[in-house]
């Protein structure tokens, strides 16, 4: 017969009961730091006073200093100058004819640069003016040129146009009133009174309508203009 084995138990290692030990706290050591010093209260420190030493300024003169006088040329190239500026407003404000005149006289007088500019803006007045010819027939045509001759600034084109339209109506009252208008802006007070009698002496509404004319103001002290605008009534 095989033999059996016999099953043996195995001792387990016998535990080692106990605590473990643990190393003891130590008390912590505290470090020993050094006493705050007492801060002393520092002496306030003496402010010394310094004056200051006042610069003596020189005194400031009051006189005027002396204007440098212009010599001929630079008078006559200011005048120049004053001249262009109003040519210029006078084209602005559709005075085509003045500012034709007064650039015509800058182109021949002023300065090399100056009358350059002047002639530019010449040949601007005169493609303003330049108009094609028209055969002029009746009354009306030479009125109306007139007319706008005028309102342009053109007061002797205007009055040879005018003239022309009395000669072929000599009883026209408005075509008078127009000349005598015509003189008035010119201030030339015996043609302008002239022509606004016989422009009265036709049509009577004419005296009222120079009553409001800002043309004629220029003649309120005239007592020929007072004398024909409000006559005195006839004494029975």
């Amino acid at each position: 017969m095989a033999k059996l084995k016999t099953k043996t138990k195995k001792k387990k290692p016998a535990r080692v009961s106990g605590k473990k030990v643990l190393p003891a706290k130590g008390k912590s050591k505290t470090s020993k730091q050094p006493k705050p010093k007492s801060k002393k209260p520092k002496a306030a420190a003496k402010t010394l006073i310094k004056k200051k030493k006042t610069s003596r300024q020189p005194k400031r003169s009051t006189s005027r200093p002396l204007k440098r006088v212009l010599s001929p040329k630079e008078v006559k190239h200011k005048n120049n100058l004053e001249l262009f500026t109003t040519a210029i407003k006078l084209l602005g404000d559709g005075t085509t004819s003045k500012a034709k005149h007064l650039f015509e006289k800058l182109a021949n007088t002023a300065t090399p640069d100056l009358a350059e500019r002047a002639r530019v803006y010449l040949s601007i007045c005169k493609k303003k003016t330049a108009r094609p010819r028209v055969d002029l027939k009746t009354v009306e045509d030479f009125y109306n040129n007139g007319i706008r001759l005028a309102n342009e600034g053109d007061a002797p084109g205007a009055m040879n146009y005018l003239l022309e339209a009395l000669k072929l109506d000599p009883k026209c009252d408005y075509i008078y009133y127009a000349v005598a208008t015509t003189h008035a802006v010119g201030e030339n007070a015996d043609g302008a009174l002239e022509y606004l009698q016989k422009a009265i002496q036709i049509n009577g509404k004419n005296r009222i309508l120079a009553q409001k004319d800002p043309d004629f103001f220029f003649l309120e002290e005239d007592p020929r203009f007072t004398e024909l605008l409000y006559p005195e009534p006839p004494t029975d």
